[in-house]
């Protein structure tokens, strides 16, 4: 255990490489959220009241001696939120992190979630060709439109009768499958 003295946080002690703190003699990764983060509950230096800091981002302050630069977030490299080894931290843009977030999002989990996912048939306005899909989101990620987009002009009301693809401008007509 390589352990330092907080520079940010009174009473407490930094072992950046295993990414806890140690408190009273006792080693404590705080608390576990439902996201996978976890979070302390602190009093920074010269204040009297405790905050609560996600503990990544304060191994990441702690092993660089500095506070995150504005508009950078800590990303943690391995996907993992609850590993704080400061190996797998990573100070990045907000744009940069979601765009990795994005590249390693799994969208299964959301289609099993679906009761009854809508098949619907898709129409190029420009040449007429036809194709059917079994979701939304099969039908979106085929065409590059958003499948929100897709679902608002399958609505009876709606003033919108078609969809365009962004990559090639092409305008397709969706109807319900039934």
């Amino acid at each position: 255990m390589v352990l330092q003295t907080s520079w940010l946080f009174d009473n407490i002690d930094v072992d950046c490489e295993k990414g806890c703190y140690v408190l009273d003699g006792h080693e404590n990764y705080g608390f576990l959220h439902r996201t996978g983060y976890r979070y302390i509950a602190l009093v920074p230096k010269g204040e009297k009241r405790p905050k609560i800091q996600q503990v990544h981002r304060m191994i990441w302050q702690e092993h660089h001696k500095k506070l995150i630069p504005e508009g950078h977030v800590i990303d943690h490299l391995n996907r993992d939120p609850g590993c704080n080894d400061v190996k797998n931290l990573e100070a990045v843009t907000v744009q940069e992190n979601n765009k990795r977030s994005a590249k390693h999002r799994d969208y299964t989990q959301v289609l099993k979630k679906m009761k009854h996912p809508i098949a619907v048939r898709a129409k190029c306005d420009k040449n007429g060709f036809t194709k059917e899909y079994g979701s939304l989101y099969q039908a979106g990620k085929d065409l590059n439109i958003n499948p929100g987009t897709i679902a608002y002009n399958l609505k009876k009301d709606s003033y919108v009768n078609r969809c365009r693809n962004r990559s090639d401008d092409s305008w397709w007509r969706f109807e319900v499958i039934v």
